[in-house]
């Protein structure tokens, strides 16, 4: 069964939260949000205006747009600020775009997952340190 789209933003919120080692208070007080309000959006019972959408992404270190990109049923992006790279969306109106959203997808996913291990590796060389 395919979860509902704000249960599956809720797991990347957790999962990301947790990777970044915050605390929900710690993500809302970046977010510059109540902690009610953060929870409200990951139960899907508010609709986040586009300030508080952008705030939650940058608390969580996402490029804007991330939170609707799951959604939509596709991977969040990591912050410029942390990659350095900036994945653009092409225009959908080009031809021969076939699989060209796939391939942006699967490149967003291939570098989240990067920076995840450049994160983890640099947190292993400070406790090693």
């Amino acid at each position: 069964m395919t979860p509902k789209p704000h249960e599956r933003l809720a797991s990347y919120m957790d999962a990301r939260r947790t990777e970044l080692g915050l605390s929900w208070r710690q993500v809302a007080e970046a977010a510059n949000v109540t902690v009610t309000t953060v929870n409200a959006v990951r139960r899907g019972s508010n609709d986040p205006s586009p300030l508080t959408r952008r705030g939650i992404e940058k608390a969580l270190q996402w490029a804007p747009g991330s939170i609707q990109a799951i959604l939509d049923g596709r991977e969040p992006a990591p912050a410029q600020e942390s990659s350095g790279i900036r994945l653009v969306q092409p225009p959908a109106d080009e031809p021969g775009d076939e699989g060209l959203d796939e391939k942006l997808d699967r490149a967003q996913r291939l570098l989240a997952e990067g920076m995840a291990l450049l994160e983890e590796l640099r947190r292993e060389r400070r406790e090693s340190g």
